[in-house]
């Protein structure tokens, strides 16, 4: 058809210049109509598919009583810090739990049990052990506990009686550094100290190379009077050389708190005013009190003959005068001068 024709024919040219486009609509939504079928149809394959896959399937779910399943730890772990025992308990009935799994989510890397045993939490403690806790599962490192130390720490004595019942080892290490009766000690637990000792507690236990103490230390080192008291009465070396870092003698930890009446009873007892300090970060007695501004404390030990100016500790040390100065103990530092302090 030529343009002649369509000149002849005006209706025809309008019939044309309207259905071209329109029949170009059309197609076009037809296709888009089509592409959108399909698009909606994938996105909702995608959405099950993922759906599927972020499930557990009931097959999973219907696991064997002799299968842990490692995707329930931290819940578990979670339930012991909030409390929640029937959550714990449940997990435990349905076998999915290694009941001796270390935690890898706190610090300190601890069992359930130790974590329990840590808050004083006695039904959870013995839910545990009877689905087969260790209770002497070793501390990990120096910032863990085992079971009977972490109560004692906090002084929990009814589970303390629980795991002892259990065969808890009363002079376990944590790391060669603490032990249960240096927890409890430390704490100023009287009643956990008294029944460790009756359980065969060593007394004497050696402290760790690095920062680990006696319990006579630990005790002297909070002003627990009482303990103190119960642990010379029960041969406690009131001289015992301290740890090589951050160690203190009894009668130095006793003068960094300011702790008068344990550091009066300490010096009854013997204890060496003159002790050197440790090697690392240590102090003497007097540089100790000194350095913590106790002006009692310091009178009473120069009275009793500490060196005003014994050497300070090889790394990070300082003399009693220095110490005194760099806290700002003016009144001490006046009185140590006195004394003959020079450096």
């Amino acid at each position: 058809m030529n343009v002649d024709v369509l000149a002849n024919y005006p209706r025809w040219t309008t019939y044309l210049f309207i259905a071209a486009p329109v029949f170009a609509i059309v197609v076009v939504v037809v296709i888009l109509l089509k592409g959108l079928k399909n698009g909606i149809a994938g996105l909702l394959e995608l959405i099950r598919r993922l759906r599927s896959e972020s499930k557990i399937s009931n097959d999973e779910c219907r696991i064997s009583s002799s299968v842990a399943d490692p995707r329930y730890d931290n819940p578990f772990f979670d339930a012991i810090f909030s409390g929640k025992n029937a959550t714990v308990k449940h997990l435990l009935s349905l076998g999915i739990i290694d009941v001796n799994i270390y935690d890898n989510v706190y610090d300190g890397k601890m069992t359930g049990l130790q974590h329990a045993a840590a808050a004083g939490n006695e039904d959870l403690v013995q839910h545990l052990m009877e689905h087969g806790a260790n209770v002497n599962a070793a501390a990990w490192h120096h910032l863990g506990r085992t079971a009977l130390q972490a109560a004692s720490e906090g002084g929990h004595l009814a589970v303390v009686d629980r795991l002892l019942e259990k065969g808890a080892n009363v002079n376990a290490t944590a790391d060669e550094e603490t032990t249960a009766i240096e927890e409890a000690s430390g704490g100023g637990h009287l009643a956990v100290v008294n029944r460790l000792l009756e359980k065969g507690a060593n007394v004497n236990a050696e402290v760790g190379e690095s920062c680990g103490s006696t319990a006579l230390q630990a005790a002297s080192r909070g002003g627990h009077l009482a303990v103190v008291n119960r642990l010379l009465e029960k041969g406690a070396n009131i001289n015992a050389k301290a740890a090589r870092h951050y160690g203190r003698t009894a009668l130095q930890a006793a003068s960094v708190g300011g702790h008068l009446a344990v550091v009066d009873r300490l010096l009854e007892k013997g204890a060496n005013i003159n002790a050197e300090a440790a090697r690392h970060y240590g102090r003497t007695a007097l540089q100790a009190a000194s350095e913590g501004g106790h002006r009692a404390v310091v009178d009473r030990l120069l009275e009793k003959g500490a060196n005003v100016n014994a050497e300070a500790a090889w790394h990070y040390g300082r003399t009693a005068l220095r110490a005194a100065w760099e806290g700002g103990h003016l009144a001490v530092v006046e009185r140590l001068w006195r004394a003959g302090a020079t450096r």
